[in-house]
């Protein structure tokens, strides 16, 4: 490199790193190549912070419009052939959040084959003069002459006076008034006493803030009041302010653009009045009612709630809105899965959703149905217009309906079982007692006395199995009609078995059976003596009728933790496996032929069942065809009946 050329280059560098201005290269795309240092005075930068930002995405919205007009012009320059630069004022962002005002000169780069390679500019804040500028046309007038065809209205208020300085001619639209009538006029005529308040408040607010600040930095506002028309009617208004110190007066100004929305207002009252109203006729119904949006991107929220719909779900005010966790959250665990897969299908067809489960309100568990119906629009979200009812009452009550037609199914069952017994199983015997009654007249006549004490006995077996069958009846019917009354009291369980094994020691050994015990010396209980009386006299009288002569009955008692196990265990014919859930049912029972080929009613297991029941204890068998059988029933081992025991029937 010629000596002279470096030290060109090394002056040219110099002179751009030290320029008070900021020299910029750009690429074809507008983004930053280069950036001298003087970029940290002008916005708050450092130089390679700002390499590679693209310079648009440096420039204010309302500014980009003449930058890319400047480029434009530039463009239109190189097609030309003509190179000159291209100047443009623009505000431009400060790395501190505010703006300034930037002038910048812009020309095309090109290569040594003449292409254009980019773009080289030179940046300088020309904030101060803007500002002057703006003054200047404020004080010269020109700049109402902007506003003179406005339809908003624009005014200057002095802060120290709150006297209004300028005002657009479109006031006389607004309120009535031509500019000359309230120029130099205090703007308390134009408020009412609230909105004056509150923009009084808001001039001291912005004054303390341009004070502290000494900027007009965070100093602009918009709202929305009532101004008073000439006639003394109401207009609203949105206005935006601004405040600006004024080089001319010292004081601070309060520059004001204000929009007549009147019309908005009142649509926004009138809809308030109906969502009022739309509130109280909800307040009047039992149902919650909401309205529920899924938007595109699948977020969900509550736009409305009724003040029942809170109550079902026992969301307080300050819960739900944005956040379904609140209500899904109490959903029974069982119907959670069911109540999001109807949700996505309904949301999925845009069909109607209609769903009933369980929830659990305040420790409750609460049926509630939910019913609602989609709106779908074009962006791809789905607004739910729907209703919550609480059915618990209803749904107990068909529930309550639903176990009351079981029972009666129950009972009419028990009823058949009733009748066929008193049709069938009265029958047999009596047919017994009448035939061997007639033969035993018979032969009395003829003076034939053979056989006449065996007719004698088969007529005292007939009645007495009569006899047993009508016991048991009238102990079923009376269990069963609430007319039976429980006693318990303290009992020994061993002499109440002994007692009972005795009346059927004849029996026992007429059919060569061993009718043995295994109790313990004492066994002290609280219960309904003659009810476990009952049990035990039809579990031996079973054991006895299904065992075989010269086989053997069991009788044992003892103590088996919190309960009294009783066993009866006969060497018998045994009990089918598909029988044995059935000997305990009226609707169902069946009965084994015994060792006479006869069969029983099953009755006497069902009432041994239903007074164990009673007493809080349970009866169950085991067996095996062939091989016997043994019964099972506890009773509690404790002498306070009321802490143990069921409450009777």
């Amino acid at each position: 490199m010629p000596k002279e050329k470096g030290l060109e280059e090394n002056s040219f560098r110099l002179m751009v790193q030290n320029s008070a201005d900021v020299i910029w290269t750009l690429d074809n795309n507008y983004r930053y190549t280069y950036v001298s240092p003087s970029i940290s005075k002008l916005r708050g930068l450092l130089p390679e912070e700002a390499v590679d930002e693209k310079i648009q995405d440096t420039i204010s919205l309302d500014s980009q419009e003449d930058f890319y007009e400047a480029i434009a012009k530039l463009k239109n320059e190189v097609k030309n052939k003509s190179y000159g630069s291209v100047t443009v004022e623009v505000k431009q962002n400060h790395k501190s959040g505010h703006i300034i005002w930037v002038e910048i000169a812009i020309n095309a780069c090109f290569n040594d084959q003449g292409e254009k390679i980019g773009y080289i500019g030179v940046s300088r804040e020309i904030t101060q003069r803007k500002i002057a500028e703006i003054e200047l046309l404020e004080n010269q007038g020109r700049y109402h002459t902007l506003t003179e065809n406005m339809k908003e209205v624009v005014w200057s208020i002095d802060t120290q006076t709150l006297l209004i300085d300028y005002v657009s001619p479109s006031i006389i639209q607004l309120l009535g008034y031509a500019p000359e009538e309230i120029l130099s006029k205090p703007i308390a005529n134009l408020f009412t006493s609230a909105t004056f308040s509150f923009v009084h408040d808001q001039v001291n607010k912005a004054i303390v803030n341009f004070n502290k600040n000494g900027s007009e930095k965070d100093n602009h506002y918009q709202t929305e009041i009532e101004l008073l028309r000439k006639d003394n009617t109401t207009v609203w208004v949105e206005m935006t302010s601004r405040f600006v110190k004024s080089r001319v007066t010292g004081h601070l100004e309060m520059y004001c653009r204000t929009r007549n929305i009147t019309e908005r207002k009142l649509s926004e009252q009138a809809l308030t009045s109906s969502l009022e109203r739309f509130d109280r006729l909800v307040s009047l119904v039992p149902v919650g009612v909401y309205i529920f949006w899924i938007r595109a991107n699948l977020h969900m929220e509550f736009e409305y709630v009724s003040d029942r719909w809170r109550e079902i779900h026992d969301i307080s005010p300050d819960q739900v809105m944005d956040d379904v966790a609140h209500v899904n959250k109490k959903i029974h665990k069982d119907d959670i899965d069911h109540f999001i897969s109807a949700n996505k299908e309904a949301a999925r067809d845009h069909k109607p959703f209609g769903w009933v489960g369980r929830f659990i309100i305040k420790g409750e568990l609460r049926w509630l149905r939910i019913e609602s119906i989609p709106i779908g629009y074009e962006n791809g979200d789905i607004r739910w217009f729907g209703v919550t009812q609480d059915i618990t009452e209803r749904y107990n009550a068909a529930e309550a309906v639903r176990q009351n037609e079981l029972k009666l199914r129950d009972l009419n069952a028990q009823k058949d079982k009733f009748f066929s017994i008193i049709a069938h199983d009265l029958k047999n015997p009596f047919n017994s007692i009448m035939g061997l009654s007639q033969l035993l007249i018979e032969q009395i006549n003829e003076k034939d006395y053979d056989g006449i004490e065996e007719y004698a006995g088969y007529i005292k077996t007939s009645t007495q199995k009569a006899m047993n069958l009508l016991v048991n009846l009238l102990e079923w019917a009376r269990s069963q009609t609430g007319r039976d009354t429980f006693n318990p009291e303290e009992v020994d369980l061993v002499d109440l078995i002994e007692e009972n094994k005795l009346l059927f020691d004849a029996n026992s050994k007429h059919k060569s059976i061993s009718l043995k015990i295994d109790l313990p010396d004492e066994l002290k209980v609280f219960v309904d003596r003659q009810m476990i009386s009952t049990v035990i006299r039809n579990l031996i009288s079973n054991a006895i009728k299904f065992t075989k002569e010269g086989k053997g009955v069991l009788i044992a008692a003892k103590t088996n933790g919190e309960n009294i196990l009783v066993t009866v265990k006969d060497e018998g014919v045994g009990i089918a496996t598909d029988r044995l859930e059935k000997l305990f049912r009226i609707d169902s029972s069946v009965s084994t032929p015994d060792t006479n080929n006869e069969t029983g009613t099953g009755l006497g297991l069902i009432l041994c069942k239903e007074f164990v029941e009673k007493h809080g204890g349970s009866i169950w068998v085991e067996s095996e065809r062939f091989k016997g059988s043994t019964f099972y029933f506890t009773l509690p081992n404790n002498e306070n009946l009321e802490l143990n025991l069921k409450s009777p029937s």
